[in-house]
């Protein structure tokens, strides 16, 4: 009886309505708008004259004093008086409180019917009134019709013109404060027949005749799928409490499931109406194990899992219900209510709850919350019981724990029952979460005597980093936390990534933190213990995948034109004087991709198109971490960014023995131990990556050298042991050999100007006397060999070395970004130094396009001439290769030959010239 005086105490403070009735005045007329009016009942000719059945008379409202102590209902009745000054003067605003979905459109003569319900009888629980509150409730809303009904939707019921009545409610003469408010009959409640929702599940209120304004009121529900609810809008049920087998329905946003809004996301044709109320039956049955149909009814699995029983939404109501366990936080599930098929007598019911006698008992609605099964000890401490307390840091603030907010966490109280009601009794939430939390790391890694320190710097991260959270216990994860406790009994902790063969991999974590984290999933809502960290974004930012994807299109663009561009110019002279061949029909056919330096740049290119290709689908996540596709992606860029280096380290080796003059040039023959070299290097390292990851348990191979390919990107982890010695030392060996050929040629005096003797001869002079100082002609050639052969790529490393010591976010971070931009653009500056600025070449293209647009067809002379055709930066043209031959002699001395004067701006087989 203490929960049905709390719940109605308002109703019982009018229960004397039964005897007493306030007399009516039809003859008045309301000077000012009234609340909700109503429309006259059918005795009423006139159409425009709606008569209003209001609690009390003309310009009084209902007033609700706390104290009890009136006696008389009319006495509730207040007179109402707007002044100059008051809030509600304003004309938008004249007295009228509530929603307006209370009054219909304007045009109507309204008249009052002053007085309160008449002839109502108690119920079962010797209630006689209730009240409907639309500004607190959703399910109250209500609406009058032109025959004098009170439509309450969201309940599918309604009451005819003598069972309710209407008006402004306040308490204590708080008038500013008054709300709309109907007072109805509990016992003429007039329900929605069964066609009110239509063979689709949506409501259909055809059985009611509405005028133009109704039509306007009933089209906005009218043709929504219906979902019925047992409490109201933003209630759930409290487990603790029950009637007759009913647990309470109490104010809830906060600890609830994500079940209802995955229904509205699912059905994006129209909003859901929902249906609140409880079915009509005593001691209902409730699992969770059911299915919502489309048509609105419910599919039960039985208890034997053998059948399916089929009800409709005239008898099941679906809920959140709320639980609480004394050794975890509580928790809150969605369930099924629905009438037995007889009243339960001491018998099982369906699912797992049962009755004790005629009632319920607690363990009813107890279910196992997540991760309360008893796991296996994953204890790695010696020190089973400390001497001392073990310290653990805790995230928030004691009664606070952890809640998602969009790609982050924040702190937020721990949300309970408040006390409002006879059954609550004080909770210490700050209490509860540590008691919870010892127990977790008790029952899963056998850590006793802990005392959690609060740490709340950790519960939020730099900039540039991301919080990130494991369980302390999953065992369905595949990376799980190991907790240690050291000499000094501080608890240590390191992430095990371990499946036989494959990954191996134990990360020390610090700093850390744990606290309880709120999950909100479909049918179930519940707090996990969690360890927080903060992890390093990746730095290739939103804009780099674009950029890489620039580089290998025009890698492609190079490659596919060196097939088409023919070797001419100096190309010609170095075949001829170190092959021995006289300039025929064969030279003349080949391609700048035949001739050796060509074909070594192509190797170049090709693999690094397919190295940056791999990484940008790596950065833009399109494929996730863990998975085997990750590990085939990380280890082909492997693969492409080791080849890719190799043939950048032959093709300066190549350039290095041509200017200094140490080999012959046309030598085809050594393009196979150039393969050998730029082929054999990645592959030799792969299969040394390959070897290392998946027999590292058989060969027992430290954690710190698995290269865990895939495991946390498709790439090796960051900053890791691996990384260095499979990635960085191959490739760092690679760069210095690079570095010594390119101050080899920086200092060779046959290509700068600057180290040749005044008489000397260079192997790079043009063809006509140059206007450009020396200087600008060798810091051009400089700037070539810079980017040409990958120096910039050294700052990777320097880069990687950095990082690993101050972090990556400092105030450097600008000029290695700038850096890291330079690389990804490598294939423009390629495409730009072998193509753009090569004139032979873009000669070349311009011709070709120019006869492809005039519509005319190369034929082989013209073809033979254009390979030779020359044209100098002022438009002048040489009409000949002979000219072209002679005007570049070359100095041929014994068996070694030294190509004396090459065209700089010509295609030679170097192509930087």
């Amino acid at each position: 009886m203490g929960l049905i005086k709390g719940a109605f105490i308002i109703v019982s403070l009018v229960i004397s309505v039964s005897t007493f009735q306030l007399k009516s005045d039809n003859s008045s007329l309301s000077i000012l708008p009234l609340p909700l009016p109503l429309q006259a009942p059918s005795t009423i000719e006139s159409k425009n004259k709606f008569v209003v059945r209001k609690c009390c008379g003309p310009n009084y409202m209902y007033n609700i004093n706390l104290a009890e102590n009136i006696a008389q209902e009319e006495d509730r009745c207040v007179k109402y008086s707007i002044s100059s000054s008051h809030p509600h003067k304003s004309p938008q605003f004249p007295l009228l409180f509530g929603t307006k979905e209370s009054f219909p459109s304007n045009g109507y003569d309204v008249q009052i019917d002053a007085g309160f319900p008449r002839n109502c009888t108690q119920d079962s629980y010797e209630l006689l009134l209730d009240s409907l509150d639309p500004q607190e409730r959703m399910g109250d809303l209500f609406r009058a019709l032109s025959s004098g009904q009170l439509l309450v939707p969201h309940r599918f019921v309604y009451f005819e013109f003598d069972s309710y009545c209407i008006d402004d409610y306040a308490e204590e003469r708080n008038f500013i404060k008054a709300s709309r408010r109907a007072l109805i009959c509990i016992n003429q409640t007039r329900e929605f027949p069964e066609s009110a929702v239509d063979d689709s599940g949506k409501l259909s209120l055809d059985f009611i005749k509405f005028d133009a304004d109704g039509e306007r009121f009933a089209s906005k529900f009218v043709g929504r799928k219906v979902i019925r609810k047992c409490c109201s809008h933003g209630e759930s049920m409290d487990s603790n409490t029950n009637f007759n087998g009913w647990p309470t329905c109490r104010r809830n946003e906060h600890l609830v499931t994500l079940f209802f809004d995955q229904l509205q996301s699912e059905d994006t044709s129209s909003e859901l109406f929902f249906r609140f109320g409880r079915v009509k039956c005593d001691y209902p049955v409730r699992t969770p194990e059911f299915q919502l149909n489309s048509n609105g009814s419910l599919e039960i699995n039985m208890s034997d899992n053998s059948s399916h029983r089929l009800i409709s939404i005239e008898h099941y109501c679906l809920d959140d219900v709320w639980f609480d366990v004394n050794t975890i936080l509580p928790t809150a599930s969605i369930y099924a209510f629905y009438c037995p098929d007889e009243q339960p007598q001491n018998f099982i019911i369906e699912s797992e709850f049962f009755t004790d006698g005629l009632e319920l008992t607690e363990s009813s609605f107890m279910t196992d919350p997540p991760m309360m099964a008893e796991p296996k000890s994953t204890n790695t401490s010696n020190n089973q019981f400390a001497p001392i307390a073990i310290r653990i840091p805790k995230c928030c603030s004691p009664g606070q724990v952890m809640r998602e907010n969009e790609n982050s966490f924040d702190c937020h109280p721990l949300w309970w029952w408040p006390t409002e009601s006879v059954w609550d009794q004080p909770i210490d939430t700050a209490e509860m979460i540590l008691r919870s939390l010892s127990h977790d790391f008790k029952t899963y890694h056998n850590v006793s005597n802990t005392v959690f320190v609060t740490n709340i710097t950790l519960s939020s991260c730099k900039p540039g980093q991301l919080q990130a959270n494991v369980p302390i216990h999953d065992e369905n994860s595949k990376k799980n936390p190991i907790f240690r406790i050291d000499s000094k009994n501080q608890l240590s902790l390191a992430f095990h990534s371990f499946i036989e063969n494959y990954w191996d991999v134990k990360e020390e974590i610090r700093p850390f933190c744990v606290d309880y984290l709120l999950l909100k999933q479909e049918r179930i809502v519940f707090y996990t213990s969690q360890v927080f960290r903060c992890i390093t974004l990746d730095p290739f930012l939103n804009y780099r995948p674009m950029i890489l994807l620039i580089s290998v299109v025009t890698l492609l663009m190079t490659f596919v034109i060196y097939f088409f561009v023919p070797a001419s110019g100096a190309s010609k002279l170095i075949l001829q004087s170190k092959g021995k061949k006289k300039a025929g029909n064969s030279s003349r056919s080949k391609s700048m991709a035949m001739v050796l330096t060509g074909r070594i740049l192509l190797c170049h290119i090709i693999s690094l198109s397919l190295a940056f290709t791999c990484l940008a689908m790596s950065t833009q996540k399109l494929i996730p971490s863990g998975e085997n596709s990750c590990v085939a992606i990380g280890y082909i860029t492997y693969w492409s960014f080791i080849a890719s280096f190799s043939w950048l380290t032959v093709y300066c080796f190549d350039y290095y023995r041509t200017v200094s003059g140490s080999f012959k040039v046309s030598n085809d023959k050594l393009f196979i131990p150039y393969s050998a070299f730029g082929w054999g290097v990645p592959s030799l390292a792969m299969i040394s990556v390959i070897i290392t990851q998946f027999q590292s348990t058989a060969m027992g191979i430290s954690d710190a050298v698995n290269p865990n390919m895939g495991l946390v990107r498709c790439w090796f982890p960051r900053n890791s042991l691996s990384e260095m010695i499979f990635f960085y030392g191959p490739v760092g060996v690679l760069l210095s050999m690079d570095i010594y050929f390119f101050l080899s040629l920086m200092f060779n005096s046959n290509l700068m100007h600057c180290w040749q003797k005044p008489q000397g001869t260079a192997i790079r002079s043009n063809r006509r006397p140059s206007t450009a100082p020396k200087e600008h002609e060798d810091l051009k050639m400089a700037t070539k060999l810079f980017f040409i052969t990958g120096v910039p790529w050294i700052f990777e490393i320097f880069t990687y070395v950095y990082e690993l010591k101050y972090g990556l976010y400092t105030k450097l971070w600008y000029f290695w970004e700038f850096t890291q931009l330079l690389n990804t653009l490598r294939g423009v500056f390629i495409f730009v130094n072998f193509i753009i600025l090569n004139r032979y070449v873009r000669r070349f293209l311009w011709l070709r396009m120019k006869n492809i647009f005039s519509r005319k067809l190369f034929s082989p002379s013209e073809d033979d001439n254009m390979a030779t055709y020359q044209t100098d930066d002022e438009g002048n043209r040489s009409a000949s290769s002979g000219a072209t031959a002679s005007s570049s002699p070359s100095v041929v001395s014994g068996e070694q030959t030294t190509c004396t004067s090459v065209d700089a701006d010509c295609s030679n087989e170097f192509c930087i010239l």
